[in-house]
């Protein structure tokens, strides 16, 4: 899902393997502290977690499709040395796979239905939703949110974005006026991941978060982290 955004390659496969990988490093690291009262320094969790890398290759403790991965991440480190912080790395990974699980036991419902329910709760709650918005594209202009809550989506997206089954056919952009923390939460027990996008802030200073849907929640990109998943 995630490309490791601080090494810009190219999106890691995420199994049960590689959860395995990070989630025993950090176990390691953990113990690491209670043992020689480490703290959190960066630099030293970084050392630690590097040289346990090395020696997880050299000793083939993971299978090899996650060559790759673990070549990523000694790269990362081989390159940037002390200044790699891979802590917030392995941190990442974790929770993006707890997200990919979670989301995975909402599957079996066709998404239409659960975007649905999704919009609906949202609703309840006060947001006020667009799908899409009308908007009168002879005048060519920018839609400006009207309330202080809005979650909408253009034509552009909208249209064909199901289909007769209920299932997302293609990638589809949704735009949030106000903290978007919310949407998030709520998207997510639906068992979507919500992938960022841009945000700007208008002429008014109300800020538009976008978020990408993607078909089977197969994304690429940072996903948008729910509140549970938030230290």
């Amino acid at each position: 899902m995630s490309s490791y955004k601080h090494t810009n390659e190219v999106t890691i496969d995420y199994s049960f393997e590689l959860y395995d990988l990070v989630l025993s490093g950090l176990i390691a690291l953990a113990f690491k502290r209670l043992e020689k009262n480490m703290g959190n320094n960066s630099s030293s969790e970084t050392l630690f977690l590097g040289k346990w890398l090395k020696r997880v290759k050299k000793q083939q403790l993971y299978p090899k499709k996650l060559a790759n991965e673990i070549n990523r991440l000694l790269s990362l480190y081989a390159n940037k040395g002390l200044s790699a912080n891979l802590t917030p790395v392995f941190i990442e990974i974790y929770k993006e796979f707890k997200i990919i699980k979670k989301v995975s036991l909402q599957s079996s419902t066709p998404e239409k239905i659960r975007f649905d329910a999704a919009m609906g709760i949202l609703a309840e709650n006060g947001w006020y939703i667009s799908l899409p918005i009308a908007q009168d594209q002879s005048k060519n202009k920018i839609y400006r949110a009207t309330k202080p809550k809005e979650v909408f989506t253009s034509e552009f997206y909208w249209n064909r974005a199901f289909d007769d089954d209920g299932k997302l056919t293609k990638e589809i952009s949704i735009f949030v006026v106000s903290p978007p923390q919310e949407v998030i939460d709520t998207f997510y027990l639906q068992g979507f991941i919500l992938i960022k996008g841009l945000s700007s802030p208008d002429i008014q200073g109300k800020y538009y978060y976008q978020y990408i849907l993607f078909p089977d929640n197969r994304c690429t990109g940072e996903p948008a982290m729910p509140s549970e998943l938030i230290l």
